[in-house]
């Protein structure tokens, strides 16, 4: 896979994420390549908001510009679903499973930001 990801450096506590501690996030986040996230990493991806699967077994995934995918979960994850299918987002989440030659990452979302009206 070659998504590129923003991770946040080690020592990072993700429940001051949730709680909204004021740390600057942004001077946190380095680049990473595919193969090394890792479960519990914090993520930016930007891409288009698609679902896969065939009823009932749907699920929604972020498509980067090249093509890789990452599945969403959460209800921050279903909510894209519904109000952003096919739109270009950006969006912060924790990586639930790194993925494998199988399965594509899981990210579970919690915040995103739409970058065009597509």
């Amino acid at each position: 896979m070659k998504l590129i990801f923003f991770v946040l450096a080690l020592g990072f506590s993700l429940p001051s994420l949730y709680a909204g501690s004021g740390s600057d996030i942004d001077s946190q986040m380095k680049t990473v390549i595919g193969e090394d996230l890792k479960k519990g990493d914090i993520v930016e991806l930007k891409g288009r908001i698609k679902v896969k699967g065939s009823e009932p077994f749907t699920f929604t995934v972020i498509e980067t510009s090249d093509g890789s995918e990452c599945e969403l979960s959460g209800e921050v994850g279903e909510e894209l679903r519904r109000q952003f299918e096919l739109k270009m987002i950006t969006l912060t989440g924790v990586v639930l499973s790194a993925g494998d030659e199988i399965r594509s990452p899981v990210i579970e979302v919690f915040s995103f930001e739409a970058t065009d009206g597509t």
